[in-house]
């Protein structure tokens, strides 16, 4: 064979590329699958190790869903204090649960809810102003 058509030949071939059984495929793909693994680990972890996160999303994740009555029956971690990012946002999702409780519950018609409601309207009250009072600037998106 002439030398400088095994050259030719060797030289169109890449040099990473697997030759065959499509091992490239196969390697990209575990890659994949181990980082969204790491990423998975990574936001459980995170959770588990900031009590607000983890929180904060369940609530976002139920509220998403329409689970006022998941959202309204949980209380804020008490790791929420002033300064803790999330905290006013977990604390006006969790308002935003009682309020709409309240509302839902009026009679056909009614623009006010009842008396029934006064328990929803007050913990929708005092977790607003909780929010508020954080003012830690996670209510900015709360409309999203």
């Amino acid at each position: 064979m002439n030398p400088s058509r095994v050259f030719v030949a060797r030289s169109r071939r890449s040099p990473g590329r697997a030759r065959a059984g499509g091992r490239g495929r196969t390697t990209r793909a575990a890659a994949a699958l181990l980082i969204a693994a790491a990423l998975g680990a990574c936001t459980q972890v995170g959770g588990a190790l900031n009590p607000v996160v983890g929180q904060l999303d369940e609530f976002q994740q139920a509220r998403a869903a329409g689970h006022w009555q998941v959202i309204a029956d949980a209380r804020p971690t008490p790791d929420c204090k002033a300064g803790v990012a999330g905290c006013a946002r977990l604390y006006a999702i969790h308002a935003e649960a009682h309020h709409r409780l309240a509302f839902d519950g009026r009679a056909r018609a009614a623009v006010c809810p009842g008396s029934a409601a006064r328990p929803h309207l007050a913990a929708a009250a005092r977790e607003f102003a909780q929010s508020r009072a954080f003012g830690d600037g996670s209510t900015d998106a709360a409309d999203e």
